[in-house]
């Protein structure tokens, strides 16, 4: 995530200015409004060849500030140019920079709490980190997720973030399954707070095809166990895995390893069918904000909320992977998720059609 930002809001009233001349017909152009155009023309060009061209970039950001030379905007770029080309010690100098110019600027601070991370700066990285999360600027989350924060939540300096806040036990097989094995991954969760539960996979790969998903929640004396159990099944041969897998619970977290084992299959089932659904979300998180009967679609793939035991009736040839909401083992909800494809599909649901 590092270096946030969007349009200078410094520049952007620079296009409102020109058609306002032009509408007024004057002839003579303000100094400002030029110097403001041609920093506008520098950003802009600056921006397009970031991607490939950071060293450029940082010149052009360099260049539009010739105009505006104390535009806090135009440093914070510069310095995420100059950090995406490898000199983190400029970069750090042009955020030093934007944020005396601008103390409340929160991307700049972000920014540099990510360089400062990268150049192994922790304690000031952790300066900024807390000053932008107190100002709202970003969610924990967003923090712990981000690549340049999360290899190093272990270090003292952010043991104010949450690293793991919730105690969770996995359970899943190990070695190797055959073709045609359905297995189960459980989560089993304590300490979560009321609400969806959230689950983030950084890889869902190999010879296996989602089944469906079960969310159980029972009392206990340590307060409510959630579990909750992915069922999938070997389409094919080869290496399966899981994760590593992120677990949320409202602003905790909990940081899982990988689940891996071996698929054999037979040579004729060797080349698997294509994931019709390659992820992991947990059934609180994909019904929320979803009333029963509920019929939508999502992309390629078209979601049907139903209670227990309502009859429906599915297109032949989809792939559905069912997901339930369970109290105490009764079932109180079934998502179904149907792998449509970009072409509309008719259910039938209490006998009545209804096509998405």
């Amino acid at each position: 995530m590092a270096s946030r930002g969007g349009l200078p809001g410094s520049l952007c009233f620079v296009h409102k200015g020109w058609l306002l001349l032009l509408v007024l017909g004057c002839r003579a152009v303000d100094e400002d409004l030029v110097a403001q155009r041609e920093a506008l023309d520098l950003w802009r060009h600056g921006r397009e060849i970031l991607s490939d061209d950071p060293v450029g970039a940082s010149l052009a950001f360099r260049d539009a500030r010739i105009h505006l030379p104390l535009n806090s905007v135009l440093l914070t770029w510069e310095a995420k140019a100059l950090a995406e080309s490898g000199d983190l010690v400029r970069a750090r100098v042009a955020l030093d920079l934007a944020l005396e110019r601008d103390p409340h600027f929160g991307e700049a601070r972000y920014n540099r709490a990510a360089y400062a991370c990268r150049a192994g700066d922790f304690e000031g990285a952790a300066r900024d980190l807390r000053r932008v999360l107190d100002d709202g600027v970003v969610s924990t989350r967003e923090v712990v997720e981000d690549p340049d924060f999360s290899p190093h939540l272990m270090q003292e300096a952010f043991e104010f973030l949450p690293v793991t806040a919730l105690q969770v036990s996995v359970e899943a097989p190990s070695g190797t399954l055959f073709w045609g094995t359905e297995f189960a991954v459980r989560l089993r969760v304590v300490g979560a707070s009321a609400g969806p539960l959230s689950l983030t996979a950084e890889t869902v790969s190999g010879p296996v095809q989602l089944v469906g998903m079960v969310e159980d929640t029972s009392p206990s004396t340590s307060g409510d166990v959630r579990d909750l159990t992915w069922t999938f099944r070997i389409t094919g041969a080869g290496e399966v895995r899981l994760g590593p897998l992120q677990l949320w619970s409202g602003e905790r977290r909990a940081s899982l390893p990988a689940v891996v084992l071996l698929a054999a299959a037979p040579p004729s089932r060797s080349d698997p069918p294509p994931q019709p659904f390659a992820d992991m979300p947990t059934t609180g998180e994909l019904v929320s904000g979803h009333d029963l009967g509920d019929v939508w679609r999502v992309g390629d793939e078209v979601r049907i909320l139903t209670g227990p035991n309502v009859p429906l009736v599915r297109p032949d040839g989809v792939h559905a992977a069912v997901f339930e909401v369970r109290d105490h083992n009764d079932t109180t909800a079934v998502l179904t998720r149907l792998a449509a494809g970009p072409e509309p599909v008719t259910v039938v649901m209490q006998g009545q059609a209804i096509t998405r």
